[in-house]
């Protein structure tokens, strides 16, 4: 469905009706699990504070940031912290691999087995 060439009626009946489309742009984005959003809007609402600041707010952040990546790592099935590479985006993803690739470690190579997210 190309929304460019919708009229806001047809847009409005996608946008309401979501199990009737056929989503096929899912590298610029992808519907969140309802688990997601509920955790998502938990922290939003509750643990909103910068992770890095040191201060309660922040402590809470943190904690709940680990929480996060400790489950992440559990399903990936990731042995320590290293394993994986987390980016604020997908051309800092990017770069992250290209780099790795091109400059490499003699000691230690690059696997495919990799994940960056």
């Amino acid at each position: 469905i190309n929304a460019e060439y919708m009229g806001a009626q047809q847009r409005q009946a996608v946008a309401t009706t979501p199990e009737r489309v056929i989503y096929r742009d899912n590298n610029s984005t992808t519907l969140c699990a309802p688990a997601a959003v509920e955790d998502m809007m938990q922290c939003s609402a509750q643990t909103y504070g910068n992770p890095n600041s040191l201060h309660c707010v922040g402590a809470a952040a943190r904690d709940a940031l680990k929480k996060a990546y400790d489950k992440l790592y559990t399903a990936l099935g990731a042995h320590d912290e290293d394993d994986i590479i987390v980016t604020g985006c997908a051309c800092e993803a990017n770069n992250t691999i290209i780099k790795s690739f091109v400059l490499g470690d003699e000691e230690e190579p690059v696997s495919y087995t990799h994940l960056t997210l």
